[in-house]
């Protein structure tokens, strides 16, 4: 089934006459994958309006339109509030009998599961299944559409966690469309997630490998490389996973990216308060544009952020929103559970840095540390440790009164040097002090040298 040759008979019609109307017809698409959202909205209108100025013109257009401005809307901009009614306007639009034979009518029904979504994704997830097949009913696998919609289907079930249903689903699905030497396109990226969710990492980094190269726009290249960070991060090797990682600023126009973007920079511990202030702000305007699961999701990724490292003013401000936010999903009570395990997690945790023998020392990624930092910071945190060593009310059960743990997160763009000046002024004549791994904190091509540096400093 070619879904596009009528627009290409549109095209012709019109290329002599008008050649930026025709233009701007066959350029809009590709304009939405590339995430070009301000040339999406500019294009929409003067098409629009010069569509209104001819009144032989196939009533399909308005329809394709209106469908390619919602694909840049919602699916990209997360704009649920505006784009809610409009895909409901257009699903009404396409069942009309002048619009029925349009291929693009199909996709009607993709924007309007992708906007529930948003809203609520597991609280609206049988709902979106129900949808997805209804729409998959009246096509067959010859439909580039095909593809699209078990995307939806598969995306409602994910929200679920039905991982291994989810696997089996795209196979068959990537099995019935083979013959039309179709791409896997952004159903690669389902599939991918599946696999995560199941543990089977190199699977997943595999298929990521396979399809590096395919011709989709900016848009796609960008979650390629989120995923690839993101598998990177968990699988090990010697691979640096920040070497695919994009740039905040290549992300930031673009709503859908903010949830992979962050999970990537959680997984890697590649963070800074700066960013994360960024993606709280980017969590709250995802809720008030609608997309109200997306932010409290992006808020939960942040919550475990500073609950890992013992930031608890940032984690409970994540956790009071994502309270807040609750009650605007249509079912408020799915979340609940994972938000009660993290408040466990916060009033469990001491108003002491150190309390549980650890004493988390960071340093900002991207700001190079003066003498004056290093300074202010070896003595800062020398003389909590004489404060803690000193205090013999507070034994900690397993450890000697001389006992600490030190876990450095140490962003892989700070000089050694600067590390080895802390550490050193913790190591003269505080007694042993017990070094962990540096974990996933450390540059992994680095890691065997801060090793044995810090193992010098031991002795």
């Amino acid at each position: 089934m070619d879904i596009w040759a009528w627009l290409t008979e549109e095209y012709r019609r019109y290329i002599d006459d008008d050649p930026l109307f025709a233009f701007g017809l066959v350029r809009l698409p590709s304009t939405v994958v590339d995430n070009n959202h301000t040339a999406v909205e500019s294009t929409y209108a003067h098409l629009m309006g010069k569509l209104r100025e001819k009144p032989d013109a196939n009533p399909w257009l308005e329809l394709f339109l209106r469908h390619w401005r919602l694909q840049s809307m919602i699916l990209r901009r997360h704009q649920i509030n505006e784009g809610m009614p409009l895909a409901i306007e257009l699903i009404e639009m396409a069942s009309r009998d002048e619009y029925r034979d349009c291929p693009q009518s199909i996709c009607a029904a993709q924007d309007l599961c992708v906007a529930y979504g948003h809203l609520d994704g597991p609280g609206f997830a049988e709902e979106r299944i129900q949808v997805s097949r209804e729409t998959l009913s009246r096509i067959n696998p010859s439909w580039p559409c095909w593809i699209c919609i078990h995307g939806e289907l598969a995306g409602a079930m994910l929200d679920l966690g039905r991982y291994a249903e989810v696997l089996e689903q795209v196979r068959e699905m990537h099995v019935a469309t083979a013959p039309y030497d179709r791409e896997k396109g952004f159903s690669v990226f389902t599939e991918v997630h599946a696999l995560q969710g199941l543990g089977r990492l190199d699977e997943a980094l595999q298929i990521l490998r396979k399809v590096q190269h395919a011709d989709l726009g900016d848009g796609y290249v960008l979650e390629w490389r989120m995923w690839m960070a993101r598998i990177l991060a968990q699988v090990p090797g010697d691979e640096d996973p920040r070497a695919y990682l994009p740039r905040w600023d290549e992300v930031h126009d673009t709503a859908s990216n903010w949830g992979s973007f962050a999970q990537a920079m959680w997984l890697i511990g590649d963070w800074d308060d700066r960013l994360f202030v960024q993606l709280s702000r980017g969590a709250r305007r995802l809720v008030g544009q609608g997309a109200v699961w997306d932010g409290v999701d992006l808020s939960f990724t942040l919550a475990e952020h500073a609950l890992h490292h013992h930031q608890r003013d940032l984690a409970r401000g994540a956790l009071d929103r994502i309270a807040q936010w609750l009650p605007r999903l249509h079912v408020p009570s799915n979340p609940q559970p994972r938000l009660q395990a993290a408040l466990a997690r916060l009033n469990a945790m001491a108003d002491d840095p150190f309390a549980d023998g650890e004493l988390r020392v960071f340093a900002v990624r991207g700001h190079r540390l003066s003498q004056d930092d290093l300074d202010i910071l070896s003595s800062t945190l020398g003389q909590a440790v004489d404060d803690w060593t000193s205090d013999e009310k507070r034994p900690l059960p397993g450890t000697t009164q001389n006992d600490l743990r030190l876990n450095v997160a140490w962003p892989h763009d700070q000089p050694l040097e600067a590390l080895d000046q802390i550490l050193s002024r913790f190591a003269a004549g505080r007694g042993a002090l017990l070094w962990p791994d540096l974990l996933q904190h450390i540059d992994r091509e680095r890691a065997a040298e801060h090793r044995a540096r810090l193992s010098t400093l031991e002795k």
